[in-house]
């Protein structure tokens, strides 16, 4: 996917929702994946996770922060792949 943000604030956990399955029961997070994303700011590599047996994915930095719209800023692009266990 390629996501494009605007400049609309919004402090809330960066959410993907409606994936197409849900997840394993077991699975706490995403098997693997690549995120490319415009804004450098972040010191660590963006995760994927996906809630157990639930269609969505938040977005986290390595160190288990998650992250918000706003931390990706205005006018970014990130795109996204991941694989994760149904």
């Amino acid at each position: 996917m390629n996501i494009v943000l605007d400049g609309t604030s919004d402090a809330s956990a960066f959410a993907i929702t409606g994936l197409p399955y849900a997840s394993l029961s077991t699975a706490t997070s995403s098997q693997g994946g690549f995120i490319s994303y415009t804004n450098t700011s972040f010191t660590n590599p963006i995760r994927v996770l996906v809630s157990s047996t639930t269609t969505n994915g938040f977005l986290y930095e390595q160190d288990g922060g998650v992250l918000t719209y706003n931390e990706f800023g205005n006018d970014k692009n990130i795109r996204i792949t991941f694989v994760y266990f149904t």
